[in-house]
């Protein structure tokens, strides 16, 4: 037989706030000035900022005229969305009502776009430059203008900065899933499983952009985009394979509990493309910092029929080896209920509440980050006809 899944997402968060120690542009100097020269930046970071006049250069020394040391609003959007949908052709086997074996091919299909904007804001305009001539000026910098090329005569202080980061990756796999349950006695029922990697061949189209506006006149924005015209990328991806085992005890007809181990070694993923040295070094981080990982679900059921009581807890373990507690760490909570008709249909309900947390740096050279904490609520309908 077949069959379906489809998982559809949609994430948001802003951060927001005031900062003197940190921003793009002292991000963007610290890296131009560690490459030296126009030619050796970054094409979709800090030479959009070069070439929007966030940053100059002058013998040799990148400078800026967002003034590192005021104070600035900086605000951070990150936007997600997309889905997983997968067709599975199954086939199941029951050896003498004991033993019962299940194979599955798994045809997943994704889709995923993300765009993050990082915008700063000059709102209380304290950083101001005021020419008179060529080469006198008043200036609020804290340490004194630094030394610019003449075009700065005619765009002024910093006024605001949008950097934007978006791609869009899409694709298709393979994969294959096998298990089995051994119904031990009336009681106990163990079971085990094996998912394969998964083996995708995906595309991403993406581009950085860079806009800023000065003093001199705010409504003139200087923007520009890396690709001109967006990028494209071909490319393949192998995920982790998957290991469990499970165990239920049906207790008296009335209820049972369930437990389940995966074991999931992180360590095996790899990129590729027909570049072999694309992702060499990528690889080779992930066979150095990622760890095993291990995911626990515990459930029950309580049967008063016809209605079903149900309640869970899962804890899934991060890349890097944390259980229960820690940075990519998720937690579910779930409570169910279902009703059984003596006519063969059934509906379900399930409530599911999740909580995770991250440590999420702005900027690359500089050790700022911003906890994020994460809980999602999920409610689940299933109308069904058994026969």
């Amino acid at each position: 037989f077949t069959n379906t899944q489809i998982q559809n997402f949609s994430t948001s968060t802003r951060m927001t706030g005031y900062t003197n120690s940190s921003s793009i542009a002292k991000d963007m100097l610290t890296l131009a000035n560690e490459k030296k020269t126009v030619a050796n930046l970054n094409s979709s970071y800090e030479w959009l900022g070069y070439q929007t006049y966030l940053l100059d250069s002058v013998n040799g020394v990148f400078s800026s005229l967002l003034d590192t040391k005021r104070t600035i609003k900086q605000t951070r959007d990150i936007v997600t969305k997309g889905r997983v949908n997968e067709l599975n052709f199954s086939y199941a086997y029951s050896y003498k009502d004991k033993y019962y074996f299940g194979v599955s091919l798994g045809i997943p299909r994704v889709e995923y776009t993300s765009t993050t904007k990082h915008i700063e804001n000059d709102d209380k305009d304290s950083i101001r430059i005021g020419f008179t001539t060529s080469n006198t000026y008043t200036t609020t910098f804290i340490d004194g203008l630094p030394f610019l090329s003449s075009d700065y005569n005619t765009i002024l202080g910093f006024n605001s900065l949008t950097y934007t980061e978006y791609f869009k990756t899409q694709g298709s796999g393979v994969n294959l899933k096998l298990g089995g349950v051994a119904r031990v006695n009336e009681v106990l029922r163990l079971g085990f499983y094996y998912h394969t990697p998964t083996l995708y061949n995906l595309s991403d189209t993406y581009y950085n952009k860079m806009s800023t506006t000065f003093d001199y006149d705010r409504s003139k924005t200087y923007e520009s985009t890396f690709p001109e015209k967006g990028g494209y990328f071909e490319y393949r991806i192998v995920t982790p394979s998957r290991i469990g085992l499970n165990s239920c005890l049906i207790i008296k007809q009335r209820g049972l509990i369930a437990l389940d181990y995966e074991l999931t070694n992180y360590r095996n993923a790899q990129l590729g493309s027909d570049n072999v040295s694309d992702f060499i070094g990528v690889n080779a981080l992930i066979k150095n910092k990622y760890k095993i990982g291990h995911t626990i679900k515990l459930g029950g059921e309580i049967n008063v029929k016809p209605i079903l009581i149900r309640f869970g807890y899962v804890t899934q373990g991060s890349p890097f080896g944390d259980v229960f507690s820690g940075s990519f760490v998720r937690n579910t909570l779930s409570l169910g209920f279902g009703f059984r008709s003596k006519s063969k249909w059934y509906v379900d309900f399930v409530w599911a509440e999740s909580f995770s947390s991250e440590n999420y740096y702005l900027f690359t050279t500089l050790d700022t980050k911003a906890k994020l904490n994460y809980a999602s609520t999920t409610f689940a309908a299933t109308i069904g006809i058994k026969f």
